[in-house]
């Protein structure tokens, strides 16, 4: 079979292609002629390249941001030519005549059910597809979970037209159960499921000799980064802060324009990890890092990280903004990754159902 996948490759986030990056390489271990759609959707363009900054903000404010949405897009887009296996370009327009070069899509991971992020963009939802038996999804997120006004009826139809729903929370699961008469399966994100070993050869680690702790957010922080200057305080070790930008927190050693193989490698070759983003709670349990996650930021609740803790009982190691406490006592990694094992079993024998192996 040869199987084309549908997700937001083209975001220059370390979460979406990374992601992107593990679902490619799961499922080619189960149908080597499997690659990712190289979908352009207007909505996701508009987010990331770096000229759509002047439509978004003040000219000033745009200026000060262009240089480094340039640099970050370069290195994204280097990414994507060497290491995801891409189809040829598709819009809109012809995205219908992939049916004739695919004998099965899979849409997501990440949020391609997304109205803010896709701009209702129903090529998320198969619906160039005809056939039914050729339309499944992983993972894939909705990023709510209630319908918003007017989209209920057409989530409902496209989605009754797939042969299996995966989606990535259990809020959804229960929405298209609910509301649809959708019997849907919860899996895990693409990146829980390559193999750790995989994961070490895909990471660049980085040329430093002292231990350090590594902090990694993408929601604005509350107490992580003062936690932080704490932790190193108590234990000797440096800070580094992988943050591309250079006007926040400059007393802080930042690791800027990092490639995602160095992302990943930051997080190989810590001694601990502070974070309030998901695929930071991610890659140090892959890793088994001493990590701290900060659950509520400034603007949300990372209910994500919430979720991940919970399934491999680390619920322990999230920090108190208030008491700036968190236990630091040794992780039960064996335990962790019975749970976790489980999970991630139910994920793979979904993927390996899809593929008829």
């Amino acid at each position: 079979m040869k199987i084309g996948i549908l997700t937001f490759h083209r975001a220059s986030n370390y979460g979406a292609v990374l992601q992107a990056y593990a679902l490619t390489e799961v499922v080619r271990g189960y149908e080597p002629d499997t690659e990712i759609i190289d979908y352009y959707c207007p909505e996701v363009e508009m987010c990331h390249y770096p000229k759509n900054v002047f439509k978004r903000q003040k000219f000033l404010s745009a200026c000060i941001h262009y240089y480094g949405k340039c640099k970050k897009y370069g290195i994204f887009e280097s990414f994507r030519e060497r290491k995801l296996r891409l189809s040829k370009k598709y819009v809109r327009d012809d995205i219908a005549s992939a049916s004739s070069c695919y004998d099965l899509f899979i849409s997501g991971s990440d949020q391609v059910w997304s109205k803010k992020f896709s701009g209702m963009d129903t090529t998320y939802l198969l619906d160039f597809e005809k056939d039914s038996k050729k339309k499944y999804s992983y993972a894939a997120s909705f990023g709510f979970t209630s319908f918003p006004e007017g989209t209920k009826q057409t989530y409902e139809e496209l989605l009754k037209k797939f042969s299996a729903v995966s989606v990535r929370e259990k809020s959804a699961e229960e929405l298209l159960r609910s509301q649809c008469g959708i019997d849907a399966f919860m899996s895990l994100d693409p990146t829980l499921i390559l193999d750790r070993e995989k994961w070490r050869k895909f990471a660049k680690l980085p040329e430093r000799n002292r231990k350090y702790i590594l902090i990694y957010h993408v929601q604005p922080p509350i107490k992580l980064i003062d936690y932080a200057k704490k932790l190193s305080a108590q234990t000797g070790y440096e800070i580094v802060y992988l943050n591309s930008s250079y006007t926040s927190h400059r007393e802080l050693d930042h690791a800027r324009f990092s490639t995602p193989e160095e992302f990943v490698g930051w997080f190989a070759n810590a001694e601990y990890v502070l974070t309030n983003s998901f695929h930071g709670t991610a890659f140090s349990v892959i890793f088994h890092k001493n990590l701290v996650v900060e659950l509520k930021t400034k603007l949300s609740t990372n209910t994500r990280s919430r979720d991940l803790l919970a399934l491999c009982g680390l619920g322990s190691r999230v920090l108190d903004p208030k008491t700036m406490s968190v236990s630091l006592d040794p992780i039960d990694w064996d335990k962790a990754e019975e749970r976790l094992g489980q999970e991630k079993q139910r994920s793979l024998d979904y993927l390996k159902g899809i593929c008829g192996k």
